[in-house]
């Protein structure tokens, strides 16, 4: 295993454990990256100057103006109004809106179509945009061209919107199956557990952009950090620090959002009588370099 593969193993964490005990940041000569795991070391290349959200002088393919893909002056000056945004989406409202669109369909599909139908909701647009989200997605993080898509969203989305949309696709959608998978597996579960004990964004990364020194060792431009925030949650001296969302400048602001949908969904699913012990403790999970998302496969009653 590596910690790229650790991501979709049934289970990664006595892995990570090792990782975080013997090797708290060390390069792996398989992936060529630098890899952090514990919790100082994952704070260490967070908060440091250095350690950027691009490669240094490779464009964006799309969407320049997502502040999570801007460092410093850029993300500056974008990230007050992604806040802003954030902050004006009242929590009632919020909760209102995902009890409309709980509907019984597939539990994986509803988890990814539920977080983009009511932030498009909230921003004004009640039809469902997931498709377009998905496609830009995919163009964003895996390098999947969609012009198209662009087009179809900034038609009715300002930039800002767009890139919560994006952002809270693959993150709160995996929030939303792992609770259930927990509940599965545990009886009640606390969406906050699951952000910390299985995390469904499980590693990120950082691009060195000037030589510098993080955590003892010495670092060239062009170096690559892999940022394993799955690791760093289980580490015992993380002293209650959940790195899900990431800390420091490009933490992320959404949080509060994804747990409120989260948390709507399932109490709605519930209430209407979709029951967690149907579902398969033991489930594959989605392909993916980054993010943990289980496929749920669940009984039929």
């Amino acid at each position: 295993m590596n910690p790229i593969e650790a991501v979709t193993h049934p289970d990664p964490y006595p892995y990570y454990a090792r990782l975080v005990a013997e090797s708290p940041f060390h390069r792996d000569p398989e992936l060529g990256f630098w890899v952090a795991t514990s919790a100082e070391a994952v704070t260490a290349v967070l908060t440091h100057p250095s350690a950027r959200v691009r490669p240094a002088g490779e464009p964006l393919p799309i969407f320049r103006g997502f502040a999570r893909m801007n460092d410093g002056e850029a993300h500056r000056a974008l990230r007050p109004p992604v806040e802003a945004m954030l902050d004006a989406l009242h929590l009632a409202r919020v909760r209102d809106t995902v009890d409309r669109f709980v509907t019984p369909i597939d539990v994986n599909e509803l988890a990814f179509t539920l977080p983009t139908r009511v932030l498009a909701s909230l921003f004004g647009v009640e039809d469902d945009v997931t498709e377009d989200v998905r496609a830009l997605v995919q163009s964003v993080f895996r390098g999947v061209p969609a012009p198209s898509a662009a087009e179809r969203l900034l038609a009715r989305f300002d930039v800002a919107q767009i890139g919560v949309m994006v952002q809270a696709y693959d993150a709160t959608a995996g929030l939303i199956l792992a609770t259930l998978l927990a509940m599965a597996r545990h009886g009640d579960t606390d969406v906050e557990d699951v952000l910390r004990f299985d995390s469904p964004v499980q590693n990120t990364r950082r691009f060195i952009a000037e030589r510098c020194v993080i955590h003892g060792e010495t670092l060239e431009p062009g170096d690559v950090v892999l940022v394993v925030v799955g690791a760093a949650n289980h580490d015992p001296r993380a002293n209650g620090e959940i790195f899900t969302f990431g800390i420091g400048a490009h933490a992320c602001p959404g949080k509060t959002i994804a747990v409120t949908i989260a948390r709507a969904a399932i109490a709605r699913l519930l209430a209407n009588g979709f029951d967690p012990s149907r579902i398969d403790p033991h489930p594959a999970y989605r392909p993916a370099p980054n993010v943990r998302i289980p496929i749920l496969s669940v009984a039929r009653r």
